[in-house]
């Protein structure tokens, strides 16, 4: 299961990130507390997987040491902001593109660069929710995409 290979890289809190015991990490993150979790839940809706993910490893960064993309699985925060649109969200032209009726049955997760952002479907088909790059499904879920992309990285660029 992916969740073992990943508790590894989850710190104390995003403060810890400089310390140099963590500089080396593959990745890094960080966890959510439950009580935000139910926060953001009394405004919007967190996908099953996704909020699995929250409660046990929590939300950060992969391939922390490479500057050329963000590849950030978003906190509870910025998932509710960025999916209704609230606070910096409310105005970036970046959301024009994600207004599209392609993406009325999914929510934005992850960002890969700034601009450019995986979508989760809302809703678990079994226990699973499909990832999308753009309209093009690349994981039948979320364990899917990670174990995947934590070998292979932007896999879904190339094919």
């Amino acid at each position: 299961m992916i969740y073992k290979q990943l508790k590894k890289y989850v710190l104390p809190n995003e403060n810890d990130r400089k310390k140099e015991i963590y500089k080396n990490f593959k990745h890094h993150f960080f966890p959510i507390s439950d009580s935000e979790i139910e926060l953001v839940k009394k405004e919007i809706e967190i996908p099953f997987e996704l909020e699995f993910f929250y409660r046990h490893i929590g939300y950060g960064f992969f391939f922390q040491n490479n500057k050329d993309n963000s590849d950030r699985l978003l906190d509870a925060i910025s998932f509710k902001q960025i999916n209704l649109r609230q606070d910096y969200y409310k105005y970036d032209p970046d959301m024009e593109l994600y207004n599209s009726s392609i993406f009325r049955n999914k929510y934005i997760f992850f960002e890969l660069c700034e601009g450019t952002y995986l979508h989760i479907d809302k809703k678990a088909i079994g226990s699973q929710n499909a990832i999308y790059f753009f309209e093009r499904k690349i994981a039948n879920s979320l364990e899917d995409f990670l174990l995947r992309f934590n070998t292979e990285g932007h896999y879904f660029e190339y094919g």
